[in-house]
């Protein structure tokens, strides 16, 4: 109907937080933590939190999804890691793509301390990719069944896939499963008795995929399989048997951990709802920010999984590459008659400023900017100094670009 996908989230957030507790909420007094993928672009971060002031709720932090599930591990199975440091993988197997991370998990004194050693992703390696496969073997069963040409029509095709999903879940819990699918294409349907060999056999490309993540993951933490401690499944496609024992074999592991609730299923044992431990984990966060909870504070050194720069003069300097720290600062100094506009650059142009100097400067006057992350994992300007004199940020006058919501946009949105 012509809705930006910043208002049709802002709708979204809106209905979804008016359901909380039959509906005694209201987006007014709501203070939200969104959990994102790793690598989700900065500019898509701005506009989500666009999207949570179009709802009229409050944003309190944007935090990434294995910072999320880090903090679960932090606050709930401190017993694990209170002896002595823990090495703790995370897999997150998606529909769409995979990520893997490794923690460091460590108590000092009674109080949490998590660093983010490395993490790796694959875009290819998914739930949905399994399931095409799954409706590819389908169709063409289908095809040679009733004699006619394997079906192209999109219809056609996305009941395929729906069937493929609904067996690929059942097999994760049964040793077969009969496919009867009636009036596909006129009166043609398709009566099939698949077994899990038949489906493992089918999917065995993503062993490979799956060996090189688990050795990318530990060459960037600088660590090898016999310093891994543990590794926490997470994503409802961890649930597929064979994912579970090619993990066990490239790491040499008996056992596997699924202990923080990382998904919740239906009465039927099949089809994920939610990522669980992600949403407890983002809730951990919001609750850290807040005065109205008590709770346990976590030390979270988590990678920026982004290349920030700034844009002075002409000249590109960077502050940040993907393994910054979300809590390192960078410093940048120049002379303040070289003051003109600097753009803060990740993916794209983010925002673009200009210090504000007194007159009559001499030539030796320097500015001195620090920059850093905010609670959004937004690259900001912490702090500003002329020569020794410090310049509050609130004088800063920052202009965004073209696909940033200007106030007349916000207003015509709200």
């Amino acid at each position: 109907n012509g809705l930006t996908r910043r208002e049709v989230m802002a709708l979204l957030l809106r209905h979804l937080i008016t359901t909380v507790d039959e509906g005694r909420w209201n987006p007014k007094v709501s203070q939200l933590v969104l959990a994102v993928e790793p690598f989700l672009p900065r500019a898509d971060r701005m506009a989500m939190a666009e999207a949570v002031r179009l709802a009229n709720a409050t944003i309190t932090a944007i935090i990434d999804s294995p910072t999320a599930a880090a903090q679960v591990y932090a606050l709930e199975k401190r017993l694990l890691y209170a002896s002595q440091p823990k090495n703790v993988m995370f897999i997150d197997y998606g529909a769409t793509y995979t990520w893997a991370t490794i923690h460091r998990f460590e108590d000092n004194n009674d109080s949490p301390v998590v660093e983010e050693l490395a993490i790796v992703t694959n875009t290819s390696l998914g739930g949905d990719l399994m399931d095409k496969q799954l409706a590819q073997l389908l169709m063409e069963q289908f095809s040679k069944q009733n004699k006619i040409e394997i079906p192209t029509e999109q219809r056609v095709v996305l009941r395929f896939i729906e069937e493929a999903k609904r067996a690929k879940e059942i097999l994760s819990l049964n040793k077969d499963v009969d496919i009867n699918m009636e009036d596909l294409v006129d009166e043609y349907g398709l009566h099939y008795h698949l077994t899990r060999e038949e489906f493992e056999s089918l999917i065995s490309d993503c062993n490979q995929s799956l060996r090189n993540l688990f050795n990318d993951v530990l060459t960037q933490a600088g660590i090898n399989e016999t310093q891994l401690d543990s590794i926490e499944l997470i994503g409802g496609v961890t649930r597929v048997p064979y994912v579970q024992t090619v993990l066990k074999e490239i790491s040499g592991m008996e056992k596997l951990n699924r202990t923080m609730n990382s998904d919740e299923v239906d009465r039927n044992g099949v089809g994920v709802l939610i990522h669980h431990v992600v949403a407890l984990g983002a809730g951990y966060r919001g609750a850290a920010f807040s005065a109205a909870f008590i709770v346990k504070k976590v030390a979270l050194s988590s990678f920026s999984n982004a290349d920030i720069f700034i844009i002075h003069n002409g000249n590109v300097i960077q502050l940040f590459n993907q393994t910054s720290q979300l809590n390192e600062t960078a410093e940048y100094v120049f002379n303040a008659t070289e003051n003109t506009e600097i753009t803060i650059v990740a993916e794209t142009n983010l925002s673009t400023f200009v210090v504000p100097l007194p007159e009559n400067l001499t030539e030796a006057v320097t500015v001195n900017l620090t920059f850093g992350f905010d609670n959004l994992t937004l690259p900001n300007v912490t702090s500003v100094y002329v020569n020794e004199t410090s310049v509050p940020i609130s004088q800063l006058k920052f202009t965004f670009p073209d696909w940033a919501l200007t106030p007349e946009q916000f207003q015509n949105s709200t």
